[in-house]
């Protein structure tokens, strides 16, 4: 698991933003913990305060929304 002070700059850093992000921002702030900052599922659930089956749940409908968006191109 993440310190203390880890999960409270990543919890700062994303929900501090997420007013500038309307719409799939919490899918965005998900995926880039995971797949940018490498973080393990539990650990981007401590971060945002939510259980790791929401964090599953949500990067699988992240995944879908970018295949949907790669499939019709630009």
């Amino acid at each position: 698991m993440m310190g203390a002070e880890s999960v409270e700059y990543h919890r700062a850093t994303v929900l501090g933003r997420l007013d500038d992000h309307p719409g799939r921002a919490m899918e965005y702030y998900v995926v880039v913990m995971r797949h940018v900052a490498g973080l393990r599922e539990a650990d981007i659930a401590e971060a945002l305060g939510m259980s790791r089956s929401t964090v599953s749940s949500t990067l699988r409908g992240a995944h879908d929304h970018l295949g949907h968006a790669i499939e019709e191109g630009p």
